[in-house]
């Protein structure tokens, strides 16, 4: 066997050829097969990733303006209710005091025709009363000219017996 000493540490002219040869076509190969599509993929990949972060952004600023426009309209919601609680309860408030002036006028126009109805009857019963006396008057006076009266008392007693006639 025959040993050959190679020194490793101690460059030799054409070991460093052959490596750098080597490295050189491996280097072009590697341009030439795998660093194109290697760039191609990764150009890819970051446009993909650019496009997923701007689309996020985009969906991130819609979510906001939805929040905002949101946020609008149901503060306008809010003021629509209050404003309709308010004209419903000044629609109200309008019925209720139209509805006791309406009552204010039907009581006192009630009010007034019963006094008229009362004044008509007292009236009516007043001629009924006044009928009566001047046929009871009459029928005294008839009374007491069939007898013929000659003293007071006999005009007192039958003046008393009507009086009392009259009371029952």
């Amino acid at each position: 066997m025959i040993l050959i000493k190679v020194n490793i540490l101690a460059p030799d002219i054409g070991l460093m050829f052959w490596t750098l040869l080597i490295f050189l076509i491996l280097l072009f190969l590697l341009r030439k097969f795998a660093w194109k599509p290697i760039v191609t993929a990764l150009k890819e990949r970051e446009e993909s990733i650019e496009k997923a972060l701007n689309e996020a952004r985009t969906a991130r600023e819609e979510i906001e303006n939805l929040k905002l426009e949101n946020d609008k309209i149901l503060t306008q919601a809010k003021f629509d209710r209050d404003a309709m609680l308010r004209q419903a309860k000044e629609l109200g408030d309008s019925i209720i005091n139209q509805a006791k002036e309406n009552a204010q006028k039907e009581g006192k126009l009630i009010l007034a025709e019963t006094r008229e109805l009362v004044k008509k009857e007292k009236e009516q019963a007043m001629i009924e009363l006044k009928n009566e006396i001047g046929d009871l008057v009459i029928k005294t006076a008839s009374k007491v000219i069939r007898q013929e009266l000659t003293s007071n008392d006999q005009q007192k007693k039958i003046i008393e017996e009507s009086l009392k006639d009259l009371s029952n």
